[in-house]
């Protein structure tokens, strides 16, 4: 016997993500039922620039009511490729357009419970080049922080979403090997 899903039912429908009924059969015989979160994708990027430093965006996360800082991210489009998708958000989100993407890492964001998947890029050759923010968004600051004291901040825990902290500690990684 293998892995069998018995039906997906749809129950919301919205602009970034759906959300399905799902009912599985086990291996086993057992039956479950979970909610999944099916979503396009996203992308992230580390942005650095000729000087060292890391771009930053200070992002309010209305899920959890707070403002966090962040390295820029964003949705992939429908057909969008990464790459492209990357480029995008870099512009929208920071004013900044890369000459030069290296992929990082591929991953799902939060597999037990959405198909999300992310692209993480470290970006540098950093021209400026500005496209217009999303509706839905509100970026209350743009920083550039030196990579020394990035270093230091990720050692006192100063940042709080996974995509940076991964993407942090893989872009000084191969920054620094």
């Amino acid at each position: 016997m293998k892995l069998i899903t018995k039906s997906d039912k749809k129950i919301f429908s919205g602009r970034v993500f759906d959300l399905l009924k799902r009912k599985i059969t086990y291996p086993d015989g057992k039956q479950s039922e979970y909610d999944v979160l099916t979503h396009n994708g996203a992308v992230a990027i580390v942005p650095i620039d000729s000087d060292g430093n890391i771009w930053f965006v200070k992002q309010y996360r209305p899920a959890i009511e707070k403002f966090l800082l962040e390295i820029p991210a964003g949705l992939k489009e429908d057909g969008e490729k990464p790459e492209d998708c990357a480029i995008r958000e870099t512009q929208e989100e920071i004013g900044k357009k890369p000459q030069k993407l290296l992929l990082l890492q591929e991953f799902y964001s939060a597999p037990g419970y959405s198909n999300e998947y992310m692209y993480l890029y470290l970006a540098d050759g950093l021209e400026d080049s500005h496209l217009p923010e999303d509706d839905d968004e509100y970026i209350e600051e743009i920083i550039s922080i030196p990579i020394e004291k990035v270093k230091i901040m990720l050692e006192n825990n100063e940042f709080e979403d996974i995509k940076t902290i991964a993407g942090l500690i893989l872009a000084i990684n191969k920054i620094e090997n």
